[in-house]
């Protein structure tokens, strides 16, 4: 039970105190007496547990990160959730990286193949041993292997004396060649009818037709093959002949080379 005492003097108003029986609230401009076990004693209210502490699960500082707010800002080691960076600094998840690396499983299937791309992850098989890798835009990906470029040269006859048919050059391959171009060229022109020169291997010709160098001109090239192939591949050690089938009528012609372009192969 409470009751009001006369208003209080400043001393009294400006401080919370306890005096006796007499309680006077801080700010108070009267006083109030309580009745109480003034037998008991008065205990020390101290929190010691910072558990037992109220509004600790109140979020009233938004500067501070929790859970959510750090979710959002940081990627973080259980995360699910794809992350696509939009700027040179930025981290990216595995996944992002991994799917823009590569796309499906690996095309390689054998020691020495290349990753290429024409539309697509692409497998450029190994080369053959001694080929060396160039671009060649006709390819699918844009590279092919190829061998030594190699010249064969082969001089038919003297510089002046008239051509006669047969069997000019009978030699063995020195290596493995794959023949892409067969060249010819006389220093006197043949007159009145063709130069016809056919390249044989082990007595069978490698042309498809007869290599042919019109009347009054000087020379004649092929890059057509038995079966109407673009090549030709003889191994080391067959045996190459040149035979002249045709002469010129009224000039012959004369100082004959046969030329044979390709591929060292090893």
């Amino acid at each position: 039970m409470a009751e009001s005492v006369p208003s209080l003097p400043t001393t009294l108003s400006g401080s919370a105190l306890y005096v006796g029986k007499i309680v006077i609230q801080q700010g108070a401009t009267d006083g109030t007496a309580y009745s109480r076990d003034w037998g008991a004693s008065v205990v020390n209210q101290i929190t010691t547990d910072h558990g037992d502490l109220s509004g600790l699960a109140d979020d009233d500082h938004v500067q501070y990160h929790n859970d959510t707010r750090g979710d959002v800002r940081y990627l973080y080691k259980e995360n699910t959730t794809e992350f696509i960076p939009d700027g040179d600094y930025e981290p990216a998840t595995k996944k992002y990286v991994d799917d823009s690396i590569i796309t499906g499983s690996s095309p390689l299937t054998t020691k020495g193949d290349l990753y290429t791309f024409n539309t697509d992850n692409a497998r450029l098989a190994v080369g053959t041993d001694g080929y060396y890798l160039v671009a060649d835009s006709g390819e699918t990906t844009g590279l092919r292997y190829i061998g030594e470029n190699t010249e064969l040269a082969f001089a038919c006859s003297d510089e002046t004396s008239d051509l006669t048919t047969g069997e000019k050059i009978s030699i063995d391959m020195p290596y493995d060649m794959t023949i892409t171009r067969v060249y010819a060229s006389v220093t006197t022109a043949p007159v009145g009818s063709t130069l016809q020169i056919d390249v044989e291997d082990e007595g069978v010709s490698i042309l498809n037709a007869v290599l042919s160098i019109a009347v009054s001109t000087n020379n004649a090239e092929t890059s057509s093959f038995s079966g109407a192939t673009t090549s030709y591949s003889m191994s080391k050690g067959d045996l190459l002949t040149i035979d002249i089938d045709q002469i010129g009528t009224t000039t012959a012609g004369a100082g004959l080379v046969v030329h044979l372009v390709g591929v060292k192969t090893v």
